[in-house]
């Protein structure tokens, strides 16, 4: 976004789904529809989204329990679901209350970022589909690197991209994978309290927890020790 030639204060890298925009409904879907090929019947929004976060293979294995020592098979239901998925997404996704104009305030100040691990020209789709693409400087997905999250290519990535150091980077998501990334990184962590999960015990501890993303604004400066946006 145009900031009139200011640089950027930092950096704020995004995950995607459970984050900016609830795709619980297209993957429940999509998931649901590679059992049903299966002769399986439907698993629970809970059961399926549970597996989120670390892939399209990954998911597929755990909703169908196909290991990888059959992996003709495996590579086919794979090949099934990205193509339900793609010929459906976004028809059920919507982004969560509030981002567009909390990436509009923040875009002001920092240099956004998505990095997912779903293919990026299904990011692409999703974050242009929504109006979210003009606040985001790039979009990472999967293919974008040499690895999926955790490796913290992408967020590494984007500091270099953007002359930032760690010190004045964040990750921000809804998953444990996605404070193990940020962490990898050297940067601050936010946990997403109204994703697809919830922290568990032995998960990382964010650098901070927000329930709504109108407070990562407030909270960054707090962090960073930053005045009010000019």
């Amino acid at each position: 976004m145009d900031r009139g030639g200011r640089p950027a204060e930092g950096v704020v890298v995004f995950d995607l789904d459970g984050t900016l925009v609830d795709t619980s409904g297209d993957i429940v879907r999509a998931a649901n529809y590679v059992r049903s090929v299966e002769g399986l019947m439907p698993l629970t929004d809970e059961e399926i989204l549970a597996a989120v976060g670390r892939g399209a293979r990954w998911l597929v294995r755990e909703v169908t329990d196909i290991g990888e020592e059959d992996k003709e098979r495996l590579d086919a239901l794979v090949s099934t679901y990205s193509g339900y998925y793609r010929r459906h997404q976004t028809e059920h996704s919507r982004p969560y209350p509030g981002v567009a104009e909390a990436l509009a305030s923040l875009g002001r100040r920092f240099d956004l970022y998505v990095l997912s691990n779903k293919p990026k020209e299904a990011v692409v789709r999703e974050v242009t589909r929504h109006g979210l693409a003009p606040f985001l400087r790039e979009v990472f997905g999967g293919g974008s690197f040499g690895g999926l999250k955790p490796d913290p290519s992408g967020v590494l990535h984007a500091l270099e991209a953007s002359g930032v150091p760690a010190a004045r980077g964040i990750m921000v998501g809804d998953l444990a994978i996605d404070l193990e990334t940020g962490i990898a990184a050297g940067v601050s962590t936010c946990f997403a309290a109204w994703g697809f999960s919830e922290l568990k015990a032995d998960d990382p501890e964010p650098t901070i927890r927000i329930e709504s993303i109108a407070e990562l604004e407030p909270r960054i400066e707090e962090l960073w020790g930053l005045g009010d946006a000019v």
